[in-house]
C-alpha cells in the first residue's frame, strides 16, 4: 500500500562512491566546512510537449507542426527557467518503481532518497503554459523573447503558432544533495548533478538554483540533514530516523501499512465538482480552521462513510483528501485485518489504530467496512464479534485525536448499526459514478505512458460511456491499448470505439439512481449522441448514423477548390439563409462529388457535417443490397426515413454510380433502383437534410438520379497534389517517431498516389522503424512508397475518367 506509483525519472546518477568524492571537492573549496550529509533528492517536474507551428516554414507548410519539451516546476515554486538545461533529457524519460529503485524507507545515510512531493497537478501545469503563451501573443516582442528563455522554447516558436499543450507527464529529476557545516558559519547545501570540470576551474558543477532552493527551506534542509547523515569520512553512519513511527507492541509491517504522502490531491480528481465541494466543507474547512467553527458549536468531521456503486474511485479519493489534508494514509482492506486465529482480528484492529495515533496526523481509510463490521447476528463468528467490539473501541478511542476515519460500503443497510451510531460515521456522503469531466479525466490517466495519436480526441468516448464506473473505464483503455498493438500502431478513437463496442457498465442496477445519467443511453453503450430510432424500421439506426464528426473542412489541406466551393455552395446558403433569400436564391440541398478512388471524397462529405455541427447519416451499396437481398428498396425507405427522423444532417450517398448506376453498371442493384432514390431524395428537401453523393465516374450514374434536382452541383476531388500528399503523409505518421523527414521529397515521390496509398505508405514506414527500433526517417518512406505504389496508376477507370467531361485529365498526379 505504501508502494509509489510507478513513474519516470529523467537520467540514472553516478553512485554513491563518485558523489561523496564530488562534494568531498566542494567542501575543500570552502576549508571551513565539512561534509555532514548527503543523499539524492528527486526534484518533482511536469513535462508537457508543446506543439507549434514555426515561424520559418516553408510555404504550403501552414500545418507543418513542430514540438518541444517543456518543464513546469511541479513543486508550483517558480523554477521554470532554471528549469530549461533538463528538458531534453525529460524528453525521453525512464519508467521505473520507485520503491525498487530507490531507498525511500531505508537505514539512512548517502543511499537514502528523498521524493519532494507534486504541489501541482498535471492539469494545472498544462493550463499554466497555455495561459502563458496566450499572453504574450497579446504582448510586445520583449515578451515573446522572454516567454521563449523562461520556458526554454525554441527561436522558430512564436505564440501565433502555438497549437497546442500535449503528452504531460510527471517526471522526477534526481540531484545528489549535500550538507555542509562549519563551527562558524550557517550551514551551507550544494546541489550535484554534473560530475567534473563543468566550470573550467576543476570542480563540480553546483546547481545553484536548487542549492538556495534547499537552504531557504527549512522542512527541506532538515529532511536533507537527518536523512543523508555521515558519520565519518567513510560515508557511513547511524540509520536515519524512519519516516514513521512503530509503536511499542505492535508487530504489523508499518512500513507496508502507512503511506506517508499518498502523492494525490483533489486537483488530481477530475470532475466530480459537487463532491469535492462537499468534501471541502464538511472535512476540510472544519480541520483547517477548528477555532472558527468551535465558536459556532460545530465540531471537527473526523468519520465520513463514502458510499456507492463499486469501482467509482472511493478509495482514489480517499487518498486525495488524505493528500489535500497531507495527512499520513493508512489503507484497510478486510484482508488486512481479518485472521482465522481466535483473537487476532480484534489484535490487528487494535494494532492498525495504534499506528494511526502514533502518526498523526493521520487518515485510516477502512474500505468495504462492511466486510469487517456487518450486521452481528448468530451466523458471525466469535471472531468476527471480537473484532467489530474492537473497531467500536477504537473509533471511541480516536476522539480528540488528530485521525479521521473513512469507511467504504456499497450499501449503507450491510454495515453494523452499532458502527452507525459509533458517533464516528455521521458524515455519510455518496460517490456516484464518474461524471463527464471525471470519466475524460480517469480516460487521460490510463492512456498516459501509452502510445497515442496527437491530440487524441476523447469526447465520443465519454459521451459513449455514460454510465461506466472508473474501473470500466480502465478496462476501456486496456482494451484500446490491445487493439493498437494488435494493428502496431498508435491509439486513436476508432481503437477506443471498438473497446467501449466490447464492453458495458459493470453497475446497470445503479443507474436509475442518478440524474446526470440516462440508464437507456448508459445501457446500449450510446450516451447523449441523441441517435433517434423511428417507430417501425427496422434498420438500426446506429448502424448508420455516425454522430457528428469532429473533422471540419480547416481540417482539409490540399483541396481549396473543393473546399471553397462546399463553402461556398453548400455552407454559405444554409448559415446565412435570410441573405440568400433576399437576393432569390435558395440553399442547396445536395452536391455531387466525384474523383478516383481514395482521394477522399468520404473524408470532404465528413467535414461538412463537422462543420455544420450534425450527425453524419451513411447509405452505401454493401450495407442496402448486402442486407436486402433482391429488394433494397425497403432499405433505402428506411435510411432516408432514420435521416429524416435524425435531422438536421448530412446524408453520404456513397458509391452512387454503383448504387444508382446505369443499367448495366448497377453492382446487383435493379436499374429501377435509381428511380426510387430520385423520389426519396426530392422527399428529404424540405427535412433540414443535405444529401451529398459519391462516385468516381459522373457518366456512371443513372441520369434520373442525375436530373433529379439534388446533384446540380459537381465538385471534382482529385489526386492530392504534392501540398496535400506532403499533409497526409505528416498527419498519420506519429511525431513521436520521427527523426528528419524531408516531406517534400517524398511527396514528389508518391506522385499520382490516392490519399489512401499514403496512409499506407505511413503505416508501413512506422511498422518498419519499430521492428529496427530506430525512427521514421526518408529513407524508409521512400522505401514504402516503392513498395506501395499507387491505385490510380492501376484504376481501371483511368482512361475513360481522364477522357471525361468532368474529368480533370488528372493533372493533379505530377
Amino acid at each position: 500500500m505504501t508502494t509509489r506509483d510507478t513513474t519516470y525519472v529523467d537520467r540514472t546518477l553516478p553512485g554513491v562512491g563518485v558523489a561523496r568524492d564530488a562534494m568531498g571537492e566542494l567542501a575543500a573549496a570552502e576549508p571551513a566546512f565539512d561534509l555532514d550529509a548527503l543523499c539524492r533528492v528527486l526534484y518533482p517536474v511536469v513535462r508537457a510537449r508543446v506543439a507549434y507551428r514555426p515561424v520559418d516554414g516553408w510555404a504550403g507548410d501552414d500545418d507543418h507542426r513542430r514540438h518541444a519539451f517543456v518543464l513546469v516546476d511541479g513543486l508550483g515554486k517558480g523554477h521554470e527557467a532554471d528549469l530549461t538545461s533538463y528538458a531534453a533529457s525529460a524528453g525521453n524519460p525512464e519508467h521505473v518503481d520507485l520503491d525498487e529503485r530507490y531507498d525511500l524507507h531505508g537505514d539512512g545515510g548517502p543511499d537514502a532518497t528523498l521524493p519532494m512531493r507534486f504541489r501541482r497537478s498535471d492539469r494545472e501545469a498544462a493550463e499554466l503554459l497555455r495561459a502563458r503563451i496566450e499572453r504574450a501573443a497579446d504582448q510586445e516582442p520583449d515578451a515573446v523573447e522572454e516567454l521563449r528563455s523562461g520556458l526554454g522554447l525554441p527561436a522558430d516558436f512564436s505564440p501565433d503558432g502555438f497549437v497546442s499543450v500535449d503528452d504531460v507527464t510527471r517526471v522526477y529529476l534526481p540531484f545528489w544533495v549535500a550538507a555542509f557545516t562549519s563551527d562558524e558559519h550557517p550551514d551551507r547545501f550544494g546541489a550535484v548533478r554534473e560530475f567534473g570540470t563543468a566550470d573550467g576551474r576543476g570542480r563540480v558543477h553546483d546547481e545553484r538554483w536548487l542549492s538556495q532552493y534547499v537552504s531557504e527551506t527549512e522542512a527541506v534542509m532538515d529532511r536533507v540533514r537527518s536523512a543523508g547523515r555521515l558519520d565519518g569520512a567513510d560515508g557511513t553512519g547511524p540509520a536515519a530516523e524512519p519516516a514513521f513511527t512503530v509503536p511499542d507492541g505492535v508487530e504489523l509491517n508499518v512500513e507496508s501499512l502507512l503511506e506517508t504522502e499518498p502523492g494525490r490531491e483533489f486537483a488530481d480528481v477530475g470532475g466530480m465538482a459537487d463532491l469535492k465541494a462537499l468534501l471541502e466543507e464538511r472535512v476540510l474547512s472544519p480541520l483547517r480552521e477548528p477555532e472558527r467553527y468551535r465558536e459556532y458549536d460545530l465540531g471537527v468531521t473526523n468519520g465520513i462513510l463514502f458510499h456507492g456503486p463499486p469501482g467509482c474511485g472511493k478509495t482514489y479519493i480517499a487518498g486525495a483528501l488524505a493528500g489535500e489534508l497531507d495527512h499520513n494514509f493508512v489503507e484497510l482492506s478486510p484482508a488486512d485485518l481479518t485472521s482465522k486465529w481466535v483473537g487476532e482480528a480484534a489484535e490487528n484492529v487494535q494494532d492498525v489504530f495504534a499506528v494511526a495515533r502514533a502518526n498523526q496526523p493521520c487518515l485510516v481509510f477502512l474500505d468495504e467496512i462492511d466486510a469487517v463490521a456487518a450486521s452481528r447476528d448468530n451466523d458471525m463468528t466469535n471472531s468476527e464479534q471480537q473484532m467489530v467490539n474492537q473497531l467500536l473501541t477504537e473509533l471511541q478511542a480516536v476522539d480528540g485525536e488528530d485521525v479521521v476515519v473513512l469507511g467504504a460500503t456499497n450499501f449503507l443497510a450491510d454495515v453494523d448499526d452499532a458502527v452507525l451510531r459509533s458517533g464516528r460515521f455521521d458524515e455519510r456522503i455518496e460517490v456516484p459514478p464518474p461524471d463527464a469531466d471525471a470519466r475524460a479525466a480517469i480516460l487521460r490517466v490510463h492512456l498516459a505512458g501509452r502510445p497515442t495519436v496527437e491530440d487524441i480526441d476523447l469526447s465520443g468516448t465519454v459521451e459513449r460511456t455514460e454510465g461506466y464506473a472508473s474501473s470500466d473505464l480502465e478496462l476501456v483503455a486496456e482494451t484500446a491499448a490491445r487493439e493498437a498493438l494488435a494493428e502496431d500502431c498508435a491509439i486513436d478513437e476508432s481503437h477506443l470505439r471498438a473497446a467501449v463496442g466490447e464492453t458495458t457498465t459493470s453497475i446497470p442496477s445503479w443507474l436509475d439512481r442518478y440524474d446526470h445519467v440516462d440508464p437507456a443511453a448508459a445501457a446500449t453503450g450510446v450516451a447523449e449522441e441523441n441517435v433517434r430510432q423511428p417507430p417501425g424500421v427496422d434498420l438500426d439506426a446506429a448502424d448508420i448514423v455516425e454522430g457528428e464528426p469532429s473533422l471540419t473542412l480547416a481540417d482539409i489541406d490540399g483541396l481549396p477548390d473543393a473546399v471553397e466551393r462546399l463553402r461556398e455552395r453548400v455552407l454559405a446558403p444554409l448559415s446565412d439563409a435570410e441573405r440568400y433569400e433576399s437576393y432569390g436564391v435558395g440553399s442547396l440541398d445536395g452536391a455531387l462529388l466525384y474523383g478516383p478512388p481514395g482521394c477522399g471524397k468520404s473524408t470532404l462529405c465528413a467535414a461538412v457535417a463537422g462543420d455544420l455541427g450534425v450527425p453524419l447519416v451513411r447509405v452505401t451499396p454493401a450495407r442496402l443490397a448486402g442486407d436486402w437481398g433482391d429488394d433494397p428498396s425497403e432499405a433505402l425507405d428506411a435510411a432516408f426515413e432514420v435521416a429524416r427522423a435524425n435531422a438536421p444532417c448530412v446524408v453520404l450517398v456513397d458509391d452512387l454510380d454503383v448504387l444508382a448506376g446505369t443499367d448495366h453498371r448497377s453492382g446487383g442493384i435493379p436499374s429501377a433502383f435509381a428511380h426510387q432514390l430520385r423520389g426519396a431524395l426530392r422527399d428529404t428537401r424540405d427535412d433540414e437534410v443535405v444529401v451529398l453523393g459519391a462516385a468516381t465516374l459522373v457518366d456512371h450514374v443513372a441520369t434520373e438520379v442525375l436530373h433529379s434536382g439534388c446533384f446540380d452541383e459537381r465538385i471534382e476531388v482529385p489526386p492530392p497534389d504534392r501540398e496535400r500528399r506532403a499533409a497526409v503523409l505528416r498527419e498519420h505518421v506519429d511525431d513521436r517517431l520521427v527523426e528528419s523527414v524531408d516531406w517534400r521529397a517524398v511527396a514528389d515521390r508518391a506522385a499520382g498516389y490516392a490519399v489512401a496509398d499514403l496512409e499506407t505508405v505511413a503505416t508501413l514506414a512506422m511498422r518498419a522503424a519499430l521492428r529496427a527500433d530506430g525512427a521514421v526517417t526518408t529513407e524508409r518512406l521512400l522505401d514504402a512508397v516503392a513498395e506501395t505504389g499507387s491505385s490510380i496508376e492501376n484504376w481501371a477507370g483511368l482512361d475513360e475518367y481522364s477522357d471525361s467531361d468532368h474529368g480533370s485529365g488528372l493533372r493533379y498526379i505530377s
